[in-house]
């Protein structure tokens, strides 16, 4: 099974804070700028499997694989759930590729921030925020609880999922966790990577990452 897992694009709370203030996280939009970075991410993901294909491209002629089969799962955020049609618009515009499965799912959706608007209002999020098991403010969720949501997930996807190529849409965070969980990091090797930027894209295959998407060490422990 391969596993692209996408951050959404860019929003306009990634954009501006303040827009926390006049709508729920669950209801912030993309930015336009978010809008064009579906063609670069939906042209990653098909890049990735044409080089992947074209060094197979034998084996695969004579099994007549011609069609690339996509399920796509998304975050109900609806900043996610417009990347995610956006990806499968792109996609499914070109010849020999096809989207089958298609559906939200409730396990993907962000890190709960609690009370996120004192957060922004106190200035930047600071270290203490990236603790794997800090809570922030009230009702918010930790790295280590929102972990618990991803293992779900994936338990959930191996057991439905009858493609081999499977494009998850979600956030930085989760994705982050999610690959924490997939190549067995340890709490410390969380902390060492950089969260996914927006519209990133990173490829987990068979317990590995592809080279082809590599991760960048986060500048919280270069400085540490």
């Amino acid at each position: 099974m391969k596993i692209y897992l996408t951050r959404h694009f860019e929003s306009l709370g990634n954009k501006d804070p303040s827009e926390y203030f006049r709508k729920s996280d669950c209801d912030i939009e993309l930015s336009e700028a978010g809008r064009h970075q579906s063609i670069q991410t939906s042209d990653k993901i098909m890049g990735i499997i044409e080089e992947k294909q074209s060094n197979q491209s034998e084996m695969y002629h004579r099994l007549g694989f011609e069609t690339t089969i996509f399920n796509m799962y998304y975050s109900p955020y609806r900043r996610a759930i417009q990347s995610a049609n956006l990806i499968h618009g792109r996609i499914t515009s070109f010849e020999g590729y096809r989207i089958n499965e298609f559906k939200e799912s409730p396990l993907l959706v962000e890190r709960a921030w609690g009370s996120l608007r004192d957060i922004v209002e106190s200035g930047k999020k600071n270290n203490g925020h990236f603790n794997f098991f800090y809570r922030p403010g009230e009702g918010g969720e930790s790295f280590a609880d929102c972990y618990q949501r991803v293992v779900l997930f994936d338990m959930w996807l191996k057991s439905t999922s009858k493609y081999e190529h499977n494009i998850v849409v979600a956030h930085g965070e989760f994705n982050k966790l999610y690959m924490m969980h997939l190549l067995g990091w340890s709490v410390e090797e969380f902390e060492k990577w950089k969260t996914p930027s927006n519209g990133e894209v990173f490829l987990i295959e068979d317990g590995k990452l592809s080279s082809l998407t590599p991760l960048t060490v986060s500048e919280r422990y270069i400085k540490h």
